[in-house]
């Protein structure tokens, strides 16, 4: 695979990784090539000296910057903000829709040719609705 193994391991060795540049002090893919062909990097400029790259490098810290203020103002915005009120559904609401769920579990378990346990969700339901209706009746009188 690699011509100058016995340099690649050395330079393992001594850099921990074979893509170490240790010219630029930097991980460069271009290292690579070192091992194949025995010459040094092959990239001209080097990736830190390429305008492209640095440009690139610049407008990521940009980004950065943007983002972390965009995020504090939004932080501060929310801190300030009035506290929204709970809405939750009523007991009942949320019975009714207990026993739709259920009934429709019902439904798709006799589907399924699983009658028992179409039975036990349909008593279930049944149960539910018959507490839901005494529980309807006792308020309003």
């Amino acid at each position: 695979m690699y011509r100058f193994e016995a340099e690649r391991q050395q330079h393992i060795a001594q850099y921990g990784s074979f893509l170490y540049c240790p010219e630029r002090d930097v991980l460069c893919s271009y290292m690579e090539d070192t091992w194949k062909t025995g010459c040094r990097c092959s990239r001209r400029p080097c990736v830190l000296e390429d305008p492209e790259y640095i440009s690139l490098k610049k407008r990521q810290e940009e980004t950065v910057a943007q983002r972390s203020a965009a995020e504090k103002r939004y932080r501060e915005e929310e801190k300030d903000a009035a506290p929204i009120r709970m809405q939750s559904k009523s007991w009942e609401v949320l019975q009714e829709e207990k026993i739709r769920r259920l009934e429709e579990e019902s439904r798709q378990a006799y589907r399924r040719n699983r009658p028992r346990v179409g039975e036990a969700k349909l008593h279930e339901a049944i149960m539910m609705r018959r507490e839901l209706r005494r529980r309807k009746e006792e308020r309003i009188i």
